[in-house]
């Protein structure tokens, strides 16, 4: 919880702050472009390194490296130093963070609970991530108003800390570094060697792969539509922003409570579609309420996509590949650097809205294409 409340503030301020300092929506797309590119780039090399060392102590060594990078960042704003490529910098080595996240936590997650709890447990991971989604923007929209740029950044430092602490509690044989003495490379190509073969991992590594394409990108259109379309303060961008959380809450609790394995892949596909066609309609929303509605159902959308997307790719694969293939999750996951850099060259040229409608039209065309092509997607089972 801690973590993620962090991520989404952080992407939150800096696309406000960077919007109010450029007034160019392809700067705010490029800070979110370089938080995910690592996840493409380390993605796997990340899942390797996890089996080699272990997972608890790579979270660990990843969350100091962000206390570091926060605190640096913080400062360099407190003495007005802090320039366009710091941030630049900042966003970059928190996405390669981020692309530790698969193969750690999630594998940890998945490794306590088992597969016979991994839904209740990916679920209940998403209520916290979703409910972070609804608190970071506020916070991060609350401490850029009151207390500036650096304020967010040791703030962020703090919950790294506290997070910290609640790892290192951990007993020391959870997430211990695996048997396996093959090196990093041989253990990442053995793993992309086995998803050549494996049709069914491929067909929901797509699914995937067009979130990131075009569902994610349009959040970094969110405060260039709430300052531009709907005149909105720094404070209500954040409201506006933390909607998406609220509705993301709501439906993890509700797929936490309900959910079986036979609704699994449904709910990955359907709340994929959900989440797509809202972002067009949160993007021509004429007033911010309707706009702050729109927001609610993506959530919805997107708490159902999130909630399934890690329950899937560990209850299809093998438990020797389970880690690799959460390494390969982040690399789709890390593809979102095309969509981020689309969909900022749209806004550039055309508009925000314009932008987020014309992707969110292309990612519902793709989605479509995706399941003629591999219609055991629609299947009621989870496996």
């Amino acid at each position: 919880m801690l973590i993620s409340t962090v991520r989404w503030l952080e992407l939150l301020v800096i696309g406000v702050f960077v919007f109010d300092l450029t007034h160019s929506p392809f700067q705010v797309a490029l800070m979110l472009i370089l938080r995910m590119l690592p996840l493409a780039l380390f993605g796997a090399i990340s899942a390797g390194v996890a089996d080699k060392i272990g997972q608890r102590y790579l979270l660990l060594l990843s969350l100091a490296v962000m206390v570091v990078v926060s605190i640096v960042t913080a400062v360099l704003v407190t003495l007005s130093l802090i320039e366009m490529w710091h941030l630049a910098l900042a966003s970059f080595v928190g996405g390669v963070f981020w692309c530790t996240d698969y193969p750690t936590r999630r594998m940890l997650l998945g490794d306590i609970a088992g597969t016979e709890r991994i839904g209740t447990a990916m679920s209940l991971d998403a209520i916290t991530n979703n409910g972070t989604r609804m608190l970071g923007p506020l916070l991060g929209g609350s401490l850029l108003a009151v207390l500036g740029l650096d304020g967010a950044f040791y703030l962020g430092a703090v919950l790294y800390l506290i997070a910290i602490g609640a790892i290192a509690k951990l007993p020391v044989d959870v997430g211990a570094a695996s048997d396996n003495r093959d090196s990093v490379i041989t253990n990442v190509l053995e793993g992309l060697r086995y998803l050549k073969k494996d049709t069914n991992l491929t067909s929901l590594l797509a699914v995937t792969v067009i979130f990131n394409l075009w569902g994610f990108p349009f959040l970094s259109m969110i405060p260039v539509i709430g300052r531009d379309v709907h005149d909105l303060g720094s404070f209500a961008v954040g409201v506006l922003a933390s909607c998406e959380g609220v509705g993301a809450l709501v439906g993890a609790l509700l797929i936490a409570t309900f959910a079986t394995a036979r609704h699994f892949r449904r709910l990955y596909l359907g709340g994929l579609a959900i989440y797509l066609v809202l972002i067009v309609v949160f993007a021509q929303a004429p007033t911010p309420y309707i706009a702050a509605g729109a927001m609610l159902v993506v959530g919805l959308g997107g708490a159902a996509f999130s909630a399934m997307q890690s329950t899937l790719i560990y209850l299809n694969a093998p438990p020797a590949m389970r880690s690799r293939m959460m390494g390969v999750l982040s690399v789709c996951i890390g593809t979102g650097p095309i969509g981020f850099a689309h969909v900022g060259l749209l806004a550039t040229y055309l508009d925000a809205p314009t932008a987020v409608a014309i992707i969110g039209i292309e990612g519902a065309i793709a989605l479509v294409l995706v399941c003629v092509a591999w219609p055991r997607l629609l299947s009621k089972v989870a496996t």
